[in-house]
C-alpha cells in the first residue's frame, strides 16, 4: 500500500507542472511567477533524483528526472517572456 501511495505521489508531482507550462505557452505571460521558487524547487527535486538513485528506486528517479525537465522548461519560459511588453489596447 505504501508503494502505491508513493507511485501516485510521484505521478501527481510530475503532472502538476504541466498546467503551468501550458499557461505560459498559451498566454506568453510570466507575471507573478517566481523564478526563485522554481530554482529552489529544482534543487529539491535534484535531491530526490539523487535519493532515488541511492536507494535504487527507478520509479522515483524517473519521475523526478521528468519533473526536472519540466522545471527547466518553466525556467526557460520565464526567462524568455519576462521582458515581453504588454500589447497596447
Amino acid at each position: 500500500m505504501a508503494e502505491i501511495i508513493g507511485y501516485i505521489a510521484c505521478i501527481l508531482t510530475t503532472l502538476s507542472q504541466i498546467p503551468q507550462i501550458y499557461s505560459i505557452i498559451k498566454y506568453k505571460k510570466v507575471e507573478g511567477i517566481s523564478l526563485a521558487y522554481y530554482f529552489v524547487l529544482l534543487v529539491s527535486i535534484l535531491f530526490w533524483v539523487v535519493y532515488g538513485i541511492l536507494i535504487g528506486d527507478k520509479f522515483v528517479t524517473f519521475c523526478n528526472i521528468i519533473v526536472v525537465i519540466f522545471i527547466l522548461t518553466i525556467m526557460f519560459l520565464i526567462n524568455k517572456y519576462k521582458n515581453q511588453t504588454k500589447n497596447p489596447q
